[in-house]
């Protein structure tokens, strides 16, 4: 969240004020607002928020597509088949973006208004829009954690629990400025998250769980749901395999000293090289 955050304002800023800055420098200018927004207590409070961050992903989405059904150039122009290579990989982006889809819209509304539409003052307002979305849905993501965390630990406090969750508040949002400052590359892990955990809470074992239910009272005409679960646990575990195969390597050459990487999903296609096609 705070890499795409942080995408959207430099690439704003760079372009009105032509002085580059390391991206980890965005980043960590976003610890006090991230924190000032942490301290916001009650959840009711936080629903105003969201929905302007719903509004803003809206609006921004809604321009994404007027520039998408704009100069669109004939079906013959365009690639039909990408790299079999990143299929894993974009498989397992996929499986994430059913839990997460704002994760993956964020940079595609990027991606597709750089290039040819940099100069365009809406492809501006699009990338402030996006960034303010998810910098706004931070709180709400947020305030899960916290909960957890903090019922957790609170009944070790006997006094000035209040100072202290505030505390824990602090500390957890500074944590993961941290962790977005030390990775501020978030693509491959996205892939590896996808692989890991949605292929397996997502698929493998909602169909283990169906079989499990249906073991007295049968799995119906020709064993239908046996076989349609079958075939779900094996694309689950494919998915799971190749994905994460593909995730780790990419992250490796990420952090992997020599020329420029690219990840299985940039050798796919992002939507810019695809729009610029």
């Amino acid at each position: 969240m705070h890499e795409q955050y942080s995408h959207c304002l430099f690439q704003v800023i760079e372009h009105y004020s032509q002085f580059p800055l390391d991206q980890r420098i965005y980043i960590a200018a976003l610890l006090i607002p991230l924190i000032l927004l942490s301290w916001v207590p009650n959840l009711k409070y936080l629903a105003p928020v969201s929905m302007i961050a719903n509004v803003f992903m809206g609006l921004g989405l809604g321009i994404t597509v007027y520039y998408l059904v704009q100069e669109l150039p004939d079906v013959s122009s365009r690639p039909q088949y990408a790299p079999i290579i990143g299929m894993p990989q974009f498989m397992s982006i996929v499986i994430f973006a059913m839990e997460a889809i704002g994760v993956t819209a964020t940079p595609v509304c990027v991606y597709l208004l750089t290039t040819s539409r940099q100069q365009h003052l809406a492809a501006q307002i699009v990338k402030v829009l996006i960034g303010l979305a998810v910098f706004c849905t931070y709180g709400l993501q947020f305030f899960v954690c916290l909960e957890i965390a903090w019922n957790g630990i609170k009944e070790r406090f006997s006094n000035k629990l209040v100072s202290k969750e505030y505390l824990l508040r602090t500390l957890l949002v500074t944590l993961t400025v941290a962790l977005a400052v030390s990775v501020p590359t978030i693509s491959p892990f996205i892939g590896l998250i996808g692989s890991l955990c949605f292929s397996t809470l997502g698929l493998i074992i909602p169909a283990v769980i169906e079989v499990i239910t249906f073991w007295e009272e049968g799995f119906g005409t020709g064993y239908y749901r046996i076989w349609k679960n079958v075939l779900v646990i094996m694309f689950g575990v494919m998915a799971l395999l190749f994905g994460s195969y593909t995730s780790i390597l990419d992250i490796v050459a990420l952090y992997k000293p020599g020329p420029p990487h690219f990840s299985a999903l940039e050798v796919c296609g992002t939507p810019e090289q695809n729009i610029s096609r």
